[in-house]
């Protein structure tokens, strides 16, 4: 019998005799052998919640979602990403890779997590990204309302200034990377309101 083997086997009986604490100690040892076994990560996941230990189960969701990221899994990005949500806040980037890969899923998702992620570019001053997600917005929907909100977000932080050096690399995953995917074809009559919203940003 493997190492992992036991050390699960030892678990349910911990859980069995109702020391959950125990093991929690004997999954999280799993995770140090084996980072990559989503199901013992889910198990550690549950129990830290059951223990109250929330900012750990929350560290440990978002440990899975970065990984289905990393493998493209799309279904169990999309629902790792809601579990995460609930338990803290996502990270910007993780709220940027969760829209573009929810483009193809559902794009409701997608629109309201790129207009959560430009607010949070605009915030930092990462204009470029901001740019390149706006983009993929018009493309979903051309007459989304969220330039408002945009405005908005800008000007409760007047204080801060569009940068004039290189962004970082986009955060986006591309079209190419989510399994059938393209981006959606924006007909020619939608360019207007593309350039509104690209004017819109350049502007502030």
């Amino acid at each position: 019998m493997s190492e992992i083997a036991k050390r699960l086997e030892k678990a349910e009986k911990f859980l069995h005799k109702g020391r959950p604490e125990s093991a929690l100690d004997e999954y999280l040892a799993i995770l140090d052998e084996d980072p990559r076994n989503d199901s013992v990560r889910q198990s550690a996941a549950d129990l830290c919640l059951t223990l109250g230990r929330s900012a750990e189960a929350a560290q440990l969701v978002s440990d899975m979602f970065d990984h289905y990221v990393a493998i493209k899994d799309v279904g169990k990005i999309v629902v790792t990403y809601k579990r995460l949500a609930r338990l803290r806040t996502p990270s910007l980037e993780q709220t940027l890779q969760f829209a573009g890969f929810s483009e193809k899923v559902n794009r409701k998702d997608a629109l309201d997590a790129y207009e959560a992620g430009i607010k949070g570019l605009l915030l930092a001053t990462r204009k470029r990204e901001a740019l390149n997600a706006l983009q993929h917005v018009v493309a979903l929907h051309p007459t989304s309302n969220i330039g408002f909100d945009i405005r908005t977000a800008w000007m409760n932080s007047a204080s801060i200034q569009p940068s004039t050096s290189p962004s970082n690399p986009p955060i986006l995953p591309p079209a190419a990377a989510i399994p059938n995917s393209k981006m959606p074809a924006r007909p020619s009559h939608n360019e207007a309101t593309r350039m509104r919203f690209l004017n819109l940003i350049r502007a502030m």
